[in-house]
């Protein structure tokens, strides 16, 4: 795997090389944010997901950190590996308890459920309180002006497909 201070190789046949690094990159790009500085995260948003395979390594890391994959993992390679053995409850659960328009990492979060509710559709159906939950934090957030283009882009696709669902909030205001 290339090191931290060199650019992942290309696609190809180096594929589980590049996942693995462009996973790993949010964790570089987080420290600014945590500084006051969200256009390092941002910036990394916007190009750190170029292909479905490096946002399914992204979401498998994300579901190991959380707890979602229950087994240790000796090594990166599951990261590219299909989404078929975990839920996403916990990483959903996770991630939107972490929805709050201060949150340093606010625009990756909002990212990682896009990105979750993607690929796993009725995951808001299974659970409708989390997607209550959901739905009220994201109207919140989007009255907010704490988030780039493309977050707000995300997030207000999120909010028109849980409404599409039939989840409603149970604010007044909305």
């Amino acid at each position: 795997m290339a090191r931290s201070d060199q650019h992942p190789r290309p696609p190809g046949d180096h594929v589980p090389h590049l996942v693995t690094a462009v996973a790993r990159r949010p964790l570089r790009g987080h420290v600014p944010g945590n500084q006051g500085d969200p256009e390092p995260l941002r910036d990394l948003l916007a190009h750190a997901h170029p292909d479905d395979a490096c946002q399914r390594a992204a979401l498998n890391y994300s579901a190991y950190w959380v707890g979602e994959i229950p087994y240790r993992q000796c090594d990166d390679s599951f990261m590219p590996a299909p989404l078929a053995d975990w839920h996403g409850s916990v990483l959903l659960r996770h991630l939107v308890l972490r929805l709050n328009p201060t949150h340093p990492s606010i625009d990756l979060n909002i990212h990682n459920i896009s990105a979750l509710l993607a690929v796993r559709r009725g995951l808001t159906l299974d659970n409708p309180a989390q997607g209550r939950m959901l739905l009220e934090r994201s109207t919140r957030i989007l009255d907010s002006d704490r988030i780039c283009p493309q977050s707000r882009q995300e997030l207000t696709s999120i909010v028109y497909s849980l409404r599409a669902d039939g989840i409603t909030s149970t604010r007044t205001d909305r």
